[in-house]
């Protein structure tokens, strides 16, 4: 589903198809041809592939540089978060009546304090970015005596995009709390997600 409204215009990420910049020289270019999109980043940045996971995540891991983690979150983020054997269970109606686009997603999300959402264009496409604004603490068992650690503010930034056929993909950020803490690497890797359809 294209978004060309002109309100997510002005929060469109820098796009380097759309502004002429090119890819840097000596990049490479990761393809899904499963799913259905690529990415460039620096020929440094190693591809990692998690097949243990179903369906699997894909790491771009450049070390001190950044950590970009891209994952299918499906057609349908009402279930997102259960198993495969669960989702076998529902009926075709039953899938269908619960079903959630990324739009209807997201304005629940606004709900959670937690987070802030700002929906964006990315590279024409459907998207929002979220951040979590939350403190993660640790839990000890009772009679626990060792070192405790200070609750400490969690970090996680992400972008949701979804494509035409309205299945969404998460391209999580590691260790970066908001969009501000990406680096111009990780901006420019960012923009150069599109999906091939």
């Amino acid at each position: 589903m294209e978004n060309k409204d002109s309100k997510s215009q002005e929060n469109k990420i820098p796009n380097t198809q759309n502004t002429n910049v090119p890819t840097p020289v000596g990049w490479n270019t990761y393809t899904s041809v499963t799913y259905g999109f690529k990415i460039d980043h620096p020929s440094t940045w190693k591809e990692i592939t998690d097949t243990g996971r179903e369906p699997p995540f894909v790491t771009l891991d450049g070390g001190a540089e950044g950590k970009i983690v891209i994952s299918f979150q499906g057609d349908n983020l009402n279930f997102s978060d259960v198993t495969p054997e669960q989702l076998s269970k529902l009926t075709p109606e039953q899938f269908e009546e619960y079903k959630l686009d990324l739009d209807e997603f997201m304005e629940i999300t606004k709900r959670n304090k937690s987070m802030t959402v700002n929906h964006i264009s990315l590279n024409d496409y459907n998207a929002y970015e979220v951040t979590l604004n939350s403190v993660v603490s640790v839990e000890y068992p009772v009679g626990y005596d060792g070192p405790k650690e200070s609750p400490a503010p969690a970090k996680a930034f992400s972008v949701l995009v979804e494509n035409s056929d309205g299945v969404v993909f998460g391209i999580n950020f590691t260790d970066r709390g908001t969009k501000n803490d990406l680096t111009p690497t990780e901006q420019l890797i960012l923009s150069t997600f599109q999906f091939s359809d």
